[in-house]
């Protein structure tokens, strides 16, 4: 699990450096950081009302249409009583990749997937996936606003067996992301 993590760790490292030296002039490449709010659906609901969390995404552009994704960050669903049981925060470090297409100049779609490690060991390595839209709209000379909406999957190996067949479950939830994106 350990030696999972540290190459986890190393690919994403490697993907953030192969964006500072992208060298490629479509105007994808950039660095944005951003505040993300996570809204739970479905059981994950019944868990926490909402998450808060932060991250920075470096965009590796392809071309004037595609862009190549890094996501590295922090985010924290906080617990809620329910039934009477008072229910620990979830935190998490996620680190996703991905594809990012571009409709138009602003408007773009997103898929990407990767893992979420624990930020404590009451929580377990889960497997994040998630498809999304968003849009990018110029601030200033340089800088612009990215602002998105996805539907976020992290799915593990569940603890229960009941047939004696291994089974997953998932904790998902709307994100919305709103970020500075500098190009570079």
């Amino acid at each position: 699990m350990q030696a999972l993590k540290l190459r986890t760790i190393g690919f994403f490292s490697f993907l953030f450096i192969s964006a500072f030296s992208a060298t490629a002039q479509d105007g994808n490449s950039g660095l944005s950081f951003a505040a993300e709010l996570g809204l739970p659906s479905g059981n994950f609901s019944n868990a926490s009302n909402f998450g808060a969390g932060a991250s920075v995404k470096a965009d590796i552009g392809l071309s004037e249409k595609f862009a190549l994704t890094a996501n590295a960050g922090y985010m924290n669903f906080f617990g809620r009583n329910a039934f009477r049981v008072n229910v620990p925060d979830f935190s998490y470090i996620p680190l996703k990749a991905g594809l990012k297409y571009f409709f138009t100049e602003k408007a773009f779609a997103e898929v990407q997937g990767g893992v979420a490690l624990p930020a404590s060991e009451a929580n377990k390595m889960v497997y994040a996936w998630s498809p999304g839209f968003g849009t990018r709209f110029r601030v200033s000379a340089r800088a612009k606003m990215e602002a998105g909406i996805r539907y976020e999957g992290w799915t593990s190996r569940s603890d229960f067996q009941i047939d004696g067949n291994q089974h997953f479950s998932t904790r998902s939830f709307v994100g919305l992301r709103i970020g500075y994106f500098l190009p570079l």
